[in-house]
């Protein structure tokens, strides 16, 4: 899976746990890992 499909996989999920109603303790760590992959998403388009 690539990053931008992690992103987008994360990002819907983020968004559907949130229409939900998930706790915030869940949501705060599925932001979490969005963000991880964003962060791993920029270093590796930088080191091209």
């Amino acid at each position: 899976m690539t990053c931008k499909n992690r992103i987008e996989t994360a990002r819907n999920i983020l968004n559907n746990a949130a229409s939900i109603n998930i706790s915030k303790e869940l949501l705060l760590k599925i932001s979490q890992k969005l963000d991880e992959y964003i962060v791993e998403y920029y270093r590796y388009e930088e080191s091209i």
